[in-house]
């Protein structure tokens, strides 16, 4: 029989398991697009090194999507109306989507998005952004699916600069989310809730 150390020694190994799981798929700004019920819900966090970033101007918009653009690229904009700085110097993975312009009804926090046609690829930060600072945005497009959007399910990656310089970019658009990351953390909580029924029992 399984001694109760051992099994927080499991549960413990899980949960570490499973915080560094999510720690391998992070990058310095995440943007998240998911099937939420019955609405698309697009999101971004993280921090932006840009020293090794070229301004291309400023200009002006709100959360939305579309593909078919920039020779054939897409482009993703999440956050409510406000001006944004676009920069090139980003190399990765490009087009995540096809599909005519769509506008998102719910949009919230700050303004960053990017765009990408597989060999060139700008990336949009709030006007007069810092290096190093803490943004987050979300947009929602409410009664709609990824396909209705054109948006590809997948991972894209795009990266910039060297050394201190450094920067990367993660782009993830998922229909469910991913099972074995929530069984994972499922069998760790269950393991542990077992855990505080038996010392509950013996202390009773």
């Amino acid at each position: 029989m399984i001694r109760s150390t051992r099994l927080g020694q499991l549960a413990l190994g899980l949960l570490v398991a499973f915080a560094g799981s999510a720690k391998l798929q992070a990058a310095d700004l995440n943007f998240l697009i998911q099937q939420v019920g019955a609405d698309v819900v697009t999101s971004f966090t993280g921090v932006v090194n840009k020293s090794a970033l070229t301004s291309l101007g400023d200009s002006n918009g709100s959360g939305r999507f579309w593909g078919n653009f920039f020779a054939g690229g897409s482009v993703l904009q999440i956050g409510p109306l406000s001006n944004y700085t676009s920069y090139s110097g980003l190399n990765g993975s490009g087009v995540f989507g096809s599909g005519s312009q769509t506008v998102a009804g719910i949009n919230t926090g700050d303004n960053a998005g990017i765009n990408s046609n597989g060999s060139n690829t700008n990336l949009f930060l709030p006007v007069n952004y810092v290096s190093g600072s803490s943004i987050s945005g979300t947009s929602t497009y409410s009664g709609k699916t990824l396909s209705q959007l054109g948006m590809t399910v997948g991972t894209y990656n795009w990266s910039w600069g060297s050394g201190a310089n450094a920067g990367t970019a993660q782009l993830t658009i998922s229909a469910v989310p991913e099972p074995s990351t929530y069984a994972l953390a499922a069998i760790a909580t269950g393991v542990m809730a077992y855990l505080a029924r038996r010392r509950k029992a013996r202390t009773a």
